[in-house]
């Protein structure tokens, strides 16, 4: 028997993938009317889109899986309603953390969105 130097695939490598919050252009006008932090957003949505295609590109180049969630206004103000949170930059991150749990699964219980 001899030894060999083992190679993987790049392509097999486990690669990291991360929720990135997704509009449509309504989508972000009402999002950004009902945020709790509205001068968090773009000034326009076409800034937002271009600001976000930039993103996704730095990202995809390092290696990093950018998976869209695509959010509606209406469900992401019930569920911070529901736990008395505000409508802001940190509730939109884990409600896409939450989503992409409760679609993927994960080895403890998150309480899904």
């Amino acid at each position: 028997m001899t030894n060999r130097e083992v190679t993987r695939d790049p392509d097999e490598e486990h690669r990291v993938a991360i929720g990135i919050a997704w509009y449509s252009r309504e989508g972000w006008e009402r999002m950004r009317a009902v945020a709790a932090d509205p001068d968090s957003f773009e000034n326009s949505y076409e800034a937002w889109l271009a600001m976000i295609t930039r993103s996704l590109k730095d990202l995809e180049s390092q290696g990093v899986i950018p998976e869209k969630v695509e959010l509606d206004a209406n469900r992401v103000a019930a569920w911070c309603k529901e736990r008395g949170r505000p409508i802001d930059a940190s509730s939109r991150s884990e409600y896409v953390s939450r989503y992409l749990t409760a679609k993927y699964g994960s080895p403890h219980k998150s309480g899904g969105i």
